[in-house]
């Protein structure tokens, strides 16, 4: 058993570092597989390069094996990138996380208007997700493993239906947010309701292969808003996306005998 006095993974490895004066491959692997994130990664490599530019003298330098020290800048690359996702990554689902969709929601807007969408006549259709019944129908009534492996199925699921370029984000607990620049239909509804469809699918498939014998009537409601039909900024396109959304969660339609929950913005409606 470790106490809260014992030296990190990290601090252990950076006392050898300045103990040795030679670094071989063997080794730099050995203290990679000490340390827990790409940050503590960072550290180490950081200070291997930075020892090096610092030196006053060849004989201060620590001698590493040939091709080591390509080695260690290609980790470091990799490092960098691996803590700039888990920034704005989700662990769970592998999409965006609410950081990481607010970032990229900006650089679409950005672009937007760069290149004057509104002019253009093109558009960014965000896309609010909530998942009905889930507390009752999964964690409730499985467990929270259960839950977790349905917000897994969803993530699946946008990543499958919705295209690459698209900016697919889980930005709370079963909250979800589809970013589309730009939507190429002229008929949003139909988008809508066959996503909706899909994504329901998707979920009651994996259930039965992964989950046989369980069943769940967890379900997805969409809410989507388009700029710059809907909203002439950022934060009034989230609010009609949301909108619509709960709109859509209070009041399901039947399309070809399944009960859908999805609904666009519509200006001339209330939503109160």
């Amino acid at each position: 058993m470790t106490s809260e006095n014992d030296p990190s993974g990290l601090e252990l490895v950076l006392a050898e570092y300045a103990a040795v004066d030679s670094i071989t491959f063997e080794r730099l692997i050995g203290w990679e597989s000490q340390l827990n994130d790409p940050h503590e990664s960072l550290r180490l490599y950081n200070l291997i390069l930075s020892d090096r530019v610092l030196a006053t003298d060849d004989h201060s330098v620590k001698r590493l094996d040939a091709g080591l020290l390509g080695y260690i800048k290609g980790q470091t690359m990799n490092a960098l990138r691996t803590a700039e996702e888990q920034t704005t990554m989700d662990s769970l689902t592998g999409l965006a996380n609410k950081h990481g969709y607010e970032q990229g929601l900006e650089r679409c807007f950005a672009r937007a208007r760069r290149e004057d969408y509104a002019g253009q006549g093109k558009n960014i259709a965000l896309i609010a997700i909530d998942v009905n019944k889930f507390k009752e129908e999964a964690n409730d009534k499985y467990g929270h493993h259960f839950g977790d492996k349905v917000l897994k199925y969803i993530g699946e699921a946008l990543k499958k239906y919705v295209r690459g370029t698209d900016l697919k984000a889980r930005v709370g607990g079963d909250e979800f947010m589809l970013v589309i620049d730009t939507l190429k239909t002229e008929k949003p509804q139909n988008f809508l309701s066959d996503l909706t469809r899909r994504i329901n699918d998707y979920i009651q498939r994996s259930i039965a292969v992964d989950h046989p014998g369980k069943t769940s009537q967890v379900s997805v409601s969409l809410g989507m808003s388009i700029y710059s039909q809907d909203a002439q900024d950022r934060d009034e396109l989230q609010h009609h996306a949301d909108m619509a959304m709960y709109h859509a969660k209070r009041n399901a339609v039947i399309v070809n005998g399944k009960e859908l929950h999805f609904q666009v913005y519509d200006s001339t409606r209330s939503y109160d």
